[in-house]
């Protein structure tokens, strides 16, 4: 199905906080999903939005660099989050905080999810005049970062490596008394690990699995018990 946009106006229109958007595609970009939030503030029928390319809320003011971007990050299997200027069936706007994701299953890409929530007014206005600067060719975007990362539980490790290697040093200065005082810190800084390990990085393993077997559709998936109070509050 293909709809075309009428001319945008400056009306804007806002996003509820306790509704973000979710929408499904297909690996070209056509919606397959759409849920009320979606279709409420785009002004088009759900009949009209599934089947049409998610384009068909693309606004003006929206820099290609933005789009190319978004496109090659997830069509390299990572995820990309950005500030979208979204535009209405009837010309109007409004602004997402959008997070978009590839969709697998079994292991195989089949398309794209996209979970866009109501940004705060700093991340608005900052986002605006990026856009802006872009678009008059006052300023370029910075590509997204694709792989390259460093795992938690790598880092943590590190870390710990580094304390001990400090502690060692440390001790080869202060003779057999720094030695001994070594096996304490070795210990603590153990049990530190081990603590973080437990309560933070294993957690974090356990919500990026369930993220995903939700992209997949699997939305009856468990969520196992997390660590420390930050990490629960993602449940």
């Amino acid at each position: 199905m293909s709809t075309t946009n009428t001319r945008a106006t400056g009306k804007e229109s806002f996003l509820d906080p306790r509704r973000p958007i979710v929408t499904k595609t297909d690996l070209k970009g056509v919606i397959t999903y759409a849920n009320p939030a979606f279709v409420q503030i785009s002004e088009y029928s759900r009949d009209e939005l599934i089947g049409s390319n998610h384009n068909i809320v693309r606004h003006p003011d929206m820099p290609k660099a933005a789009f190319a971007d978004l496109w090659r990050t997830i069509a390299a299997g990572a995820p990309w989050r950005g500030m979208v200027k979204n535009r209405t069936k009837s010309g109007g706007f409004y602004w997402v905080d959008a997070y978009i994701t590839p969709v697998t299953d079994d292991g195989r890409h089949i398309g794209y999810m996209s979970v866009r929530s109501a940004p705060s007014q700093q991340a608005r206005s900052e986002a605006e005049a990026l856009y802006r600067a872009v678009s008059e060719g006052r300023q370029t975007l910075q590509p997204t970062a694709i792989g390259g990362g460093v795992s938690l539980g790598a880092t943590s490790a590190a870390g710990l490596a580094l304390i001990l290697a400090l502690a060692a040093a440390q001790a080869f200065v202060d003779g057999w008394v720094g030695f001994a005082l070594l096996g304490v810190q070795a210990v603590l800084a153990l049990a530190l690990w081990m603590s973080i390990k437990a309560a933070v990085v294993t957690p974090l393993k356990n919500m990026l699995g369930l993220f995903r077997q939700i992209a997949e559709g699997n939305l009856k998936a468990e969520v196992a018990d997390a660590g420390c109070r930050e990490v629960r509050d993602l449940r």
